[in-house]
């Protein structure tokens, strides 16, 4: 009987030990959300529809201020994990027409969304700086859920139903 306790009491330390730890996660979580830095500003041209508008993209990422603006707009979107994050940053940044004319490397005829360097970039830093990736956020993770969520495009939106018709 004493062993059970003796347990219960390491489980129920474990249980509090985890719990700070979420605690403290959720505070740096809102410290950051409430600092927005000098002059920041919500994007307004978002999601990016065309590829003429996804280069006009990568050309204002080159801007250090543009930069600096879009991750701390995209660190706040946030996800349990790794893959969910980058999930939902991508699905904000890219429409869903876009994604369709997109693949990673620029194969069939559609546009390579790998020479988009200061974009993908930008996604890996937003996703590796959300709390709740820890170690799991490497940028093969990061790179490797961008592609299957470009080559899952075609059955979002009602693709994969209208293809069944």
């Amino acid at each position: 009987m004493e062993n059970l306790y003796r347990n219960q009491l390491k489980i129920n330390a474990d249980l509090n030990n985890k719990l700070e730890y979420i605690a403290t996660i959720l505070e740096g979580a809102k410290l950051e959300a409430n600092t927005s830095p000098a002059g920041f500003t919500e994007p307004v041209d978002l999601p990016v529809k065309t590829l003429q508008d996804l280069q006009d993209l990568e050309t204002k990422l080159a801007d250090d201020k543009e930069y600096k603006n879009y991750l701390h707009f995209l660190k706040r979107i946030g996800g349990r994990n790794c893959v969910e994050t980058t999930r939902r940053i991508i699905s904000i940044l890219i429409g869903h027409n876009l994604a369709l004319q997109c693949n990673w490397t620029g194969r069939n005829s559609k546009t390579a969304f790998n020479i988009n360097k200061a974009l993908i970039k930008l996604i890996t830093e937003a996703v590796i700086s959300n709390p709740a990736c820890g170690s799991e956020a490497t940028a093969s993770l990061i790179e490797g859920t961008m592609k299957a969520w470009l080559r899952g495009a075609c059955d979002r939106d009602g693709g994969r139903v209208n293809r069944k018709k």
